[in-house]
């Protein structure tokens, strides 16, 4: 009798145990995504802080650029100020999405617009473009360039090819507008 009693006390003991455990006192809060820079290995559930590379790059810059190119070497050149924008590319974290990239214009959208966009993958404090189709423009083509952000100040250099064959290459640099 003496037995079955401690046994009822014991499997009593370890129920109330595992019963009073729910689920949402063994979740660990955190940052859940492999590929951010805050991933946390032993978080169960994510609570939406997670960083990435990309952050560093977001928003709109005022640019200035020098640009050079057609169908000869150095047959046309220009100074230009525009503004780009900078997203976050909602598939891929650590890539972004520039929009108005090297100022590339499309005479037949009608507009004074700019929706010309490139993808760059981030590395740390740096961005490649590589080569790509630029959209909205029926042919234009974004050689390989790179650019580098520090603080509130993006750097960086371009090339691209129009419909025709003409490339054109440059450089710009610009500031984060707030």
């Amino acid at each position: 009798m003496k037995k079955i009693k401690m046994v009822l006390v014991i499997l009593g003991g370890m129920s109330m145990i595992f019963t009073s455990c729910s689920e949402d006192d063994l979740a660990i809060q955190g940052c859940t995504d492999i590929t951010a820079t805050n991933y946390i290995v032993s978080a169960t559930v994510d609570d939406g802080t997670c960083s990435y590379l990309s952050d560093l790059f977001i928003g709109e810059y005022s640019i200035e650029d020098s640009i050079m190119g057609g169908m000869f070497v150095d047959a046309w050149s220009a100074k230009r100020n525009y503004n780009i924008e900078i997203s976050q590319d909602p598939d891929y974290p650590n890539q972004i999405i520039i929009k108005n990239w090297a100022k590339i214009h499309v005479s037949d959208l009608g507009s004074t617009e700019d929706f010309t966009q490139v993808i760059a993958q981030v590395d740390g404090d740096s961005l490649f473009v590589s080569f790509q189709e630029v959209s909205d423009t029926d042919g234009y083509h974004a050689h390989t360039s790179n650019g580098k952000v520090t603080a509130d100040s993006i750097f960086f250099n371009f090339e691209y090819e129009n419909w025709f064959g003409e490339v054109f290459w440059g450089y710009g640099r610009g500031k984060r507008l707030e």
